[in-house]
C-alpha cells in the first residue's frame, strides 16, 4: 500500500519513493527510529545489520556523519543495549505484534535517549525491524484503564459483538500508518470479500481503498488526520449499496496520524 508522504523535512534513507518500506516511513517521523535486519548464513556474523536511520535517531545517537549503512548493530550501540534489544526482538518475533516497553534510570534502555525515562517500540515488519522510541517525560506511563472496554475480557466481549452484525453490514477496521497492517472485523471481510464458499477472498483493504480512491476525505484523514465521514456507493456482497464510511487516527507523541480506526455500514 503506498501510504500519503506527510509534510517533514527529513528524506527517506532506501527504499523507493512512495512505497510502504519501513526506511520510507521512518524518514516520515519525527521521534528517533532503526531499521534493521537479521544477519543469517552458515558464516555470518550473528547478529543484526542496521539498514536504515531517521534524523532524530542520529540526532541521539550520533549516528549522522557515521557510515551507519551495512553496519552491525553491535558496532554503534554498547553489547549490553544490544542484548536488550535482541530480547525485543525475539518476543515481537514469537508475538507477531508490536513490544511496547517503558523503562527508567538505570535501566540500559534509557542509553538509546540519554535520559531519565524512555519508552521504546520494536515492530517487526516482514524480514526487517523497526524500532523507536520517546525520551524523557513522553515516556510516562499512562494509567490502566477502567470500566468499559478496561480489560481484555471486555474487548474480547466487544469484538464479538462487532463480529455478530457482520451479516448486516457493520464493519470496522484498522490500519497501522507505519507497518501497513491491516485488521478488519467479520463484517469488514464479509462487506468486501467474496461470495461464501469461495477458495480465496479479496484483499479487504484493497477494496476499500479502490472504494476511497477519488475520495478527498480519505487522503486528508491519511495526510492530516481530518475525520472523515462520507457516503459512497459499494458493489458488496450484499449487491451494490450505499455505504457511510468513517475515520479518525489516533495520533503519536509528535502529534502525526499514526492508526487509522474507522467503520462501514450499508443502508439503501
Amino acid at each position: 500500500m503506498a501510504l500519503p508522504g506527510r509534510e517533514s523535512g527529513m528524506v527517506p534513507i532506501g527504499g523507493a519513493p512512495g512505497s510502504s518500506d519501513p526506511r520510507d516511513a521512518i524518514a516520515l517521523m519525527q521521534e528517533p527510529a532503526l531499521v534493521w535486519t537479521e544477519v543469517t548464513g552458515p558464516h555470518a556474523r550473528p547478529g543484526y545489520t542496521v539498514i536504515a536511520v531517521n534524523d532524530a535517531a542520529g540526532d541521539a545517537l550520533g549516528l549522522r556523519t557515521a557510515g551507519f549503512t551495512g553496519a552491525m548493530l553491535g558496532d554503534l550501540l554498547p553489547a549490553d543495549l544490544v542484548a536488550a534489544l535482541t530480547r525485543l526482538c525475539a518476543e515481537a518475533a514469537e508475538s507477531g505484534e508490536p513490544v511496547y516497553r517503558a523503562a527508567a534510570a538505570p535501566d540500559v534502555l534509557t542509553d538509546l535517549s540519554r535520559t531519565a525515562t524512555i519508552a521504546v517500540r520494536l515492530t517487526r515488519v516482514g524480514e526487517v525491524y523497526v524500532c523507536t522510541w520517546l525520551p524523557g517525560w513522553l515516556a510516562g506511563t499512562r494509567a490502566p484503564a477502567h470500566g468499559d472496554a478496561g480489560s481484555v475480557a471486555d474487548r474480547l466481549a466487544l469484538a464479538a459483538a462487532v463480529d455478530g452484525l457482520a451479516d448486516d453490514g457493520v464493519g470496522v477496521y484498522s490500519l497501522d500508518l507505519l507497518t501497513g497492517r491491516f485488521v478488519g472485523s467479520a463484517g469488514l471481510h464479509r462487506l468486501f470479500g467474496v461470495e461464501p464458499g469461495a477458495d480465496t477472498p479479496a484483499d479487504p483493504l484493497a477494496r476499500l481503498e479502490s472504494v476511497l480512491s477519488t475520495v478527498e476525505e480519505w487522503r486528508d484523514l491519511l495526510r492530516r488526520g481530518t475525520p472523515m465521514d462520507v457516503q459512497v456507493g459499494i458493489a458488496s456482497s450484499f449487491g451494490d449499496r450505499k455505504a457511510r464510511i468513517v475515520g479518525h487516527v489516533q495520533r503519536g507523541a509528535d502529534g502525526l496520524p499514526v492508526v487509522v480506526h474507522g467503520g462501514i455500514c450499508v443502508f439503501d
